[in-house]
């Protein structure tokens, strides 16, 4: 049986950090960041990197960006 994964990295204005901590979990599974309303450039270093991202459209905090991704793992049939 083939497993099909996900991490799900909440994120707010980590733009320098993101990407490599994207490459480095992307080799395992697949990676899905939550941009929580960042204002700087967050959402696309971690599309560089390789990740799945989806934005919300201001800051709405942890849990919330949580939860939003694990109705997307949901949705999409990740284990």
């Amino acid at each position: 049986m083939n497993r099909k994964s996900i991490v799900v990295i909440p994120a707010f204005n980590e733009e320098r950090t993101v990407k490599q901590i994207v490459e480095k979990c992307i080799e395992y599974c697949d990676v899905l960041v939550i941009d929580d309303g960042s204002t700087d450039r967050t959402a696309s270093a971690a599309a560089f990197g390789g990740s799945i991202v989806l934005t919300n459209d201001k800051n709405k905090g942890y849990e919330y960006s949580l939860n939003v991704g694990y109705i997307y793992a949901v949705k999409n049939k990740y284990d």
